[in-house]
């Protein structure tokens, strides 16, 4: 009877299988279905708990989950509940991982699954050192630790047992601030630290200071660095007058420090909130690196000629993340930056960008001082729920209100600006990759509710929204969209993700006609898309390309 009972259970056949292929089904697996599938029988807890415990993230705060994809699904995070406030929500995380270490402590066989970890700014430091410092004398298989931001976490990597297997060396900076003092010990001390980690074997590798002053000033390498994957952070930190001493310099040139022919991914953070030269950031130097195939530029200085130089001299680019910060944020359809992205239409995989958009929904008319609303979608949910139902209906049903007499009384109706200055959207270095962190405490319904308060207060007219509201608006500005992205969708055949304005869309293909279209990765629920997907060639809802000038409505 037991024999025939365990012929009926479909889990018995994949135990069949060879355990190379039934190691590449469990990896398929969401992270809730590989605890389950650990409680199913000890070969599943063997291969689930390999999987569980390969890569590790650190998160102090919520991570989102989407119904389209997987996001990051290589990764195991830390599972929290939803906090009124970030400090609580640190709190939880810090138990979980005093927790975590304590289970690794108990079972070596765990910790010899763990491959790479990312540590945490906000979580705190000894617990965090007490983490590496045990996995980096108990497990055999660890080969990175990223995002390592305090210079006591040195110590416990330096003098562990398995320093030799890592593949990742983090520089810490002296404080967690530029404008705090440094002490007189850190340059020796990161020198000495230095000296002792910068091996051949090296292939991942972070700085918070300047290559050039570094390797110059501080350590000599003994050859060329075959780095594959460098993060810059660039700050204003003011060290001691001997590391910016010129006159015995050896290299002039970063790719006289790193070997071109390696260098594949590098990422770039500015840490300044002023207009830079590029001095700091050496777009043209890194222009020198045709290998790059992933690039992540994060608060720099926006810089049309050279950020595009450095795009259009890589071969073969597939990934590309564009932040600037000064001295604007969005790029110009245009601007040599834009043109550039279209010299990889045949490689791009992923991409996220800032662009001025063509469409804006809520507008004001600077001549009447009154409320405009422009729906370019012209499809139902655009036109008769959000237009008519939302707009017109609820949050300006009374004609008398679309005159305002203050800027204040614009912005407490201008809905996506508040969503976009919220925090409902995830924040991630790359949302196919990497865990999608909340970066506050908000949701739907406390968005909700602050959006209606203000506005019950500027008008007893005012219909309070609801949570379908929400996922209607949210939808028309995904629809609104269209003219934006479908350039991206025409020419870039490989791309896969497209991350606009910090709005995160996945590209699918109609299974019938094979035609392309996106899909917003968070907030889908019920989303239809205004893209035709027929083979027709022609738009099933049109949207209205005006562009609304400044002589009449303020965008």
């Amino acid at each position: 009877m037991d024999h025939q009972l365990l012929d009926q259970c479909p889990i018995s056949k994949l135990m069949l299988l060879p355990n190379e292929i039934l190691q590449n089904v469990v990896s398929l697996l969401t992270q809730p279905d590989l605890l389950t599938l650990t409680l199913t029988s000890k070969l599943f807890y063997k291969l689930s708990t390999r999987i569980l415990y390969s890569k590790i993230y650190l998160n102090d705060s919520i991570i989102e989950y989407s119904d389209v994809y997987e996001l990051a699904s290589s990764w195991s995070w830390l599972r929290l509940q939803p906090s009124s406030s970030n400090e609580d929500s640190r709190k939880e995380a810090n138990y979980k991982l005093e927790c975590l270490l304590r289970s690794l402590k108990q079972d070596q066989a765990l910790v010899n699954n763990i491959i790479e970890v990312r540590l945490n700014w906000d979580l705190d430091i000894q617990l965090q050192k007490n983490f590496v410092d045990f996995l980096t004398n108990s497990s055999r298989s660890l080969k990175i630790i990223e995002n390592v931001t305090d210079p006591e976490l040195n110590e416990a990597i330096v003098s562990s047992n398995y320093k030799s297997n890592l593949i990742s060396l983090d520089l810490p900076p002296p404080n967690p601030l530029p404008s705090l003092e440094i002490t007189d010990d850190y340059l020796p001390n990161a020198q000495s630290y230095m000296i002792r980690r910068l091996t051949p074997n090296i292939k991942v590798l972070t700085l918070f200071i300047d290559p050039l002053l570094l390797f110059n000033n501080l350590i000599r390498p003994k050859k060329i660095l075959e780095i594959e994957t460098l993060k810059l952070h660039c700050r204003a930190d003011t060290y001691p007058g001997i590391l910016y001493n010129r006159r015995h310099w050896k290299y002039n040139k970063l790719s006289e420090i790193f070997d071109s022919r390696y260098l594949k991914v590098l990422t770039i953070i500015s840490w300044y909130d002023h207009i830079c030269p590029d001095r700091i950031y050496k777009f043209d130097q890194w222009a020198e690196f045709p290998n790059l195939e992933d690039i992540t530029l994060i608060a720099v200085t926006y810089n049309d000629k050279k950020i595009s130089n450095l795009i259009n001299n890589c071969r073969q680019l597939k990934r590309l993340k564009l932040d600037f910060s000064f001295p604007k944020r969005a790029m110009a359809k245009n601007s040599l930056v834009y043109k550039s992205i279209f010299t990889h239409k045949d490689h791009l995989k992923f991409l996220d960008i800032k662009l001025n958009l063509t469409n804006r929904i809520v507008n004001l008319d600077v001549r009447q001082f009154t409320i405009v609303f422009k729906v370019p979608c012209k499809c139902s949910l655009c036109q008769e729920t959000v237009l008519k139902g939302i707009f017109e209906g609820k949050i300006l049903p009374n004609p008398e209100d679309y005159k305002i007499d203050t800027m204040e009384t614009f912005e407490k109706l201008d809905y996506f600006d508040q969503l976009f200055d919220s925090s409902l959207s995830p924040y991630s270095k790359a949302v196919d990759r990497y865990p999608s962190v909340k970066t506050g405490p908000d949701n739907i319904e406390d968005f909700l509710h602050r959006f209606n308060q203000v506005n019950m207060e500027r008008s007893p007219n005012f219909i309070p929204l609801v949570e379908q509201d929400f996922y209607d608006l949210y939808h028309c500005l995904i629809h609104s969209l269209k003219m934006d992205v479908e350039p991206f969708l025409t020419h870039f055949k490989e791309l896969k993700f497209l991350v606009v304005n910090d709005i995160s869309l996945i590209i699918q293909e109609d299974e019938t006609t094979g035609m392309r279209y996106p899909v917003p990765v968070f907030y889908n629920k019920g989303f239809k898309t205004n893209f035709d997907v027929t083979k027709s060639g022609t738009n099933q809802f049109e949207v209205d390309s005006e562009v609304y000038g400044r002589s009449l409505y303020l965008n």
